[in-house]
């Protein structure tokens, strides 16, 4: 059987869509509004959409507008991110507004060279925010368009490799309707999201099933292929945590690399964990803090996208006074602009004191 035509694809995706869609997503009501969809859009990047969905209310509500975000103290929008992770595009977020702000007038821009100028955005936003926004014939290619399109169409070598990518793109803009790009591009991730999913996909749901490749060779499971992933960086995090007086210390991170501008408790990164004398003296070396017993606390394992971080925390008394540092009372930690990460070595903290 020929390959699925492009004609045929479409009328089958959108009347799937039509009855199937995700129609309820807060990004897509309201009229398409372009500033709705550049924060559900960086929003998404890396997270799931019923993680992403309460954290969209929330910051919608906070920053209602391009020129509200752009505003904004950077400390209250990382705070409204804090637990969202990847940062970065918290602060490509509000950098985004302000060139919005300032050099269009206030308004998403609409040729495809503005909007990838703007902080956080590539090739893949860069498609969402103008078909979604303005409706334009712009592809898009993310994980959930991959699979979809590498099993329909059988492209079996490696979606990691630049030659391979380059043709899901050109596949992906041969598929995009002229007019109604929109409801396409949401269709192709819809399927992908909710049918064409990479474990247990549901072909007996899917429109495309009859002319898709995979599903016609029994290689559903096999594709799309991808390239090995490297083993993840291990990092040991031995934290201080001080308290006096019912306020607890904090320190807030370099404003580059992991984590950055987000406030956690002191401590020492190692790749790999010293003994336990060994680190109770680079303590006192650096925060000046006495640890109260010989062992941590119970350690606390965070996996990342690229590393493994465990977290050792230490209950410590502070020998002298701590320079660059801030004192936080335990009701205000949970309203600061710290990582999830953090938060569960202060939940963990609280079980224990």
């Amino acid at each position: 059987m020929a390959a699925l035509k492009p004609a045929l694809f479409r009328s089958r995706l959108l009347a799937w869509y039509k009855k199937n869609g995700r129609h309820d997503l807060p990004w897509r009501k309201g009229g398409w509004d372009p500033y709705r969809i550049l924060v559900s859009e960086l929003m998404l990047q890396q997270t799931g959409v019923q993680t992403v969905v309460p954290y969209f209310h929330r910051f919608l509500k906070r920053f209602p507008t391009f020129k509200a975000l752009s505003r904004a103290p950077q400390e209250k929008v990382l705070a409204l991110w804090s637990g969202l992770g990847y940062y970065a595009r918290a602060r490509n977020l509000q950098k985004a507004a302000q060139t919005i702000v300032a050099e269009h007038g206030g308004r998403l821009p609409r040729t495809r060279a503005a909007v990838e100028d703007l902080s956080g955005v590539g090739p893949y936003t860069a498609g969402a925010l103008l078909s979604f926004a303005y409706n334009q014939s712009e592809a898009l290619v993310d994980g959930n368009v991959i699979r979809v399109l590498a099993r329909v169409y059988g492209i079996r070598r490696n979606t990691k490799d630049p030659p391979v990518l380059k043709k899901i793109w050109d596949l992906a803009r041969s598929l995009v309707p002229p007019d109604g790009a929109r409801h396409f591009n949401s269709a192709l991730m819809d399927l992908g999201a909710t049918v064409c999913k990479p474990a247990n996909p549901d072909c007996g749901a899917c429109p495309l099933a009859a002319g898709c490749w995979a599903n016609r060779n029994g290689r559903v499971s096999d594709l799309p292929v991808v390239g090995a992933e490297g083993p993840k960086k291990l990092l040991h995090f031995h934290a201080a945590i001080v308290e006096q007086g019912g306020r607890w210390l904090l320190r807030r991170r370099p404003p580059t690399g992991l984590y950055a501008g987000l406030w956690e408790f002191p401590g020492l990164e190692f790749k790999d964990s010293p003994p336990a004398a060994q680190v109770a003296r680079f303590l006192r070396e650096r925060f000046q803090a006495a640890p109260s017993s010989p062992r941590p606390l119970p350690a606390l394992r965070h996996t990342l996208s690229h590393r493994e971080i465990v977290v050792h925390p230490w209950r410590c008394k502070l020998e002298k006074a701590a320079g660059g540092h801030r004192w936080f009372p335990a009701k205000d930690i949970d309203r600061l602009a710290i990582s999830s990460l953090t938060r569960r070595v202060w939940q963990q903290v609280r079980f224990h004191v």
